[in-house]
């Protein structure tokens, strides 16, 4: 690991809003480095990048250890708190991803195409008529929100809901990993983990009892053939 002075806020709105010349100063000065002023590692170029994705017995995707000391405090919080792919052990996120993949298929990617395609046109449309927009929040990211959502078979009147739950699920990670996540951040996210549990667990009933063609109802058969 280099020692190096280079040091940047990944939370820092200006940043935000145009990282690559910071980041392509950084590179030139350095492939890693450990942040002086937060509890992160850098890894800045593509060699040492891909180095890290391949290598499970030195590098870990399970990010439990930013959380897991402030959740051993807050008993009642923490018997809530999801695990998820991104953050499982290599054994649960093979598991997991299996899953998934058993998920998927030719058929399904096909069958949503067309509405992929027109729902893009309408997010396109939508922000040429404003005229000027922010492209990741005009359509960057709701197009995959809505598109999961269409997968997984939801209502079309709930899918408003499901992108406020993705917004604050999703919203305290940074927090978890750049700083000491605060008490209220994580009681906030396992409320919303809760509402979610709470939204979709009769669904999966539903979908167990009389399966459709929906991503959902491939997860539940999936889950099944693998448990029996």
């Amino acid at each position: 690991m280099t020692s190096t002075q280079a040091t940047f806020d990944p939370l820092d709105e200006s940043f935000r809003r145009d990282p690559f010349p910071t980041l392509s100063a950084l590179r030139n000065e350095t492939a890693v480095f450990r942040d002086p002023a937060l509890p992160a590692v850098h890894v800045l170029r593509y060699a040492e990048c891909l180095a890290v994705l391949q290598d499970p017995s030195l590098f870990t995707n399970d990010f439990a250890w930013a959380i897991q000391p402030y959740l051993e405090s807050m008993p009642r919080a923490g018997r809530g708190a999801p695990s998820t792919p991104a953050g499982s052990r290599r054994d649960e996120h093979r598991r997991l991803r299996s899953l998934v993949g058993r998920a998927f298929s030719a058929g399904m990617v096909n069958r949503i195409e067309g509405q992929v395609h027109e729902l893009t046109d309408s997010l396109l449309t939508h922000a040429l008529e404003q005229g000027e927009v922010d492209l990741i929040e005009a359509v960057a990211y709701p197009l995959p929100v809505h598109v999961i959502a269409e997968m997984l078979g939801l209502p079309v009147g709930d899918r408003d809901w499901f992108k406020d739950w993705a917004e604050r699920f999703v919203g305290g990670f940074g927090s978890a990993v750049f700083a000491i996540p605060e008490q209220h951040v994580i009681e906030a996210q396992v409320a919303t983990f809760r509402e979610m549990h709470d939204y979709l667990r009769p669904m999966v009933d539903e979908r167990r009892a009389t399966p459709g063609e929906d991503l959902l109802s491939r997860l539940v058969l999936a889950r099944r053939r693998v448990t029996g």
